[in-house]
């Protein structure tokens, strides 16, 4: 039971499920199979898992940490259910470093300008980003967005591709209905 093996057999199983499997599966092969991928699971210590996160964090990736110290808790506590290991070495390791909200808005020269700049990429990429700047929303559910979704000025986004799996109503704008 190295830790390779039980990450592959949690990708598979568990995290490939998830929209976000490539990630973790990307997380997992970049930053901690170089340093665990042979070891059994079952000796890693808490304190190896601080220091592999105050490692990336000092190297200037700290939320990269965090979303490491998420993946790894969630890795952890599958290989509890599955009785691989007996507890989660997990246990009380914090986020390492502080999460802050942006607060960033573009300007009315940053607007001007990226609008001006969808313009010359042309479709379909030009459209879907200005799509998402009319709207707000998020990429992928833009980008797999279908015409049986718009009812006169309303996008509905079903729940089985919305973020929280719940549809999502979404008003638009005549400029949203152009592009």
């Amino acid at each position: 039971n190295t830790f390779a093996a039980v990450a592959d057999l949690f990708i598979k199983r568990h995290a490939s499920r998830n929209r976000r499997g490539d990630d973790v599966a990307a997380f997992f092969r970049r930053e901690v199979m170089p340093v665990w991928g042979t070891r059994p699971i079952s000796e890693i210590a808490k304190s190896e898992i601080v220091e592999l996160l105050d490692a990336i964090v000092d190297r200037g990736s700290p939320i990269s940490a965090n979303r490491l110290r998420a993946h790894l808790a969630t890795l952890f506590t599958w290989a509890v259910d599955r009785d691989i290991i007996p507890a989660s070495p997990m246990a009380g390791v914090r986020n390492p470093a502080p999460e802050t909200s942006r607060d960033r808005v573009l300007s009315d020269a940053e607007l001007r300008l990226f609008w001006t700049a969808t313009g010359a990429i042309g479709q379909p990429f030009g459209g879907l980003y200005r799509f998402l700047l009319l709207t707000g929303q998020r990429l992928r559910e833009a980008a797999e967005m279908s015409p049986c979704e718009v009812e006169g000025d309303v996008w509905t986004i079903p729940g089985a591709r919305a973020k929280n799996g719940d549809p999502h109503v979404v008003p638009l704008s005549a400029e949203a209905l152009e592009v």
